[in-house]
């Protein structure tokens, strides 16, 4: 009756209800954890993506706007395809946001770079 092995890492439970499926919590989010994701890749794939492009843009705006090279960005994995909504100035100037963060392409003494900027109220 003791033979009873963990879904998640194959450890033997030796205690608890005889209908235990996991040998400890770690193991059940981990197994939980891991079949949210096989259910909808996609959408996990394009939530990451979003993720870290907010963290990165989120490092080199700490003023709410500033101005830096895409290779940097792109170097540390930002990805300027995931998005979230965009908004276009008076210029006609069409800023692509990922949450609160947002960057315009231009270019500069021969090198691409982007703008950060922070949303505002008035991009409502």
């Amino acid at each position: 009756m003791n033979n009873r092995l963990c879904n998640y890492c194959n450890a033997k439970i030796t205690e608890g209800r005889s209908d235990k499926k996991f040998c400890n919590v770690h193991c059940r989010s981990a197994f939980q954890y891991a079949q949210n994701i096989s259910k909808e890749p996609v959408y996990h794939k394009v939530k990451k993506a979003l993720q870290v492009n907010r963290k990165i843009m989120k490092k080199y705006n700490l003023a709410g706007f500033a101005s830096t090279r895409v290779d940097t960005l792109t170097a540390e994995g930002f990805n300027p395809r995931f998005t979230t909504h965009s908004w276009r100035n008076s210029k006609g100037e069409e800023y692509k946001f990922v949450f609160e963060f947002g960057f315009l392409e231009f270019h500069a003494a021969g090198k691409t770079k982007y703008k950060l900027v922070k949303w505002q109220e008035y991009m409502n």
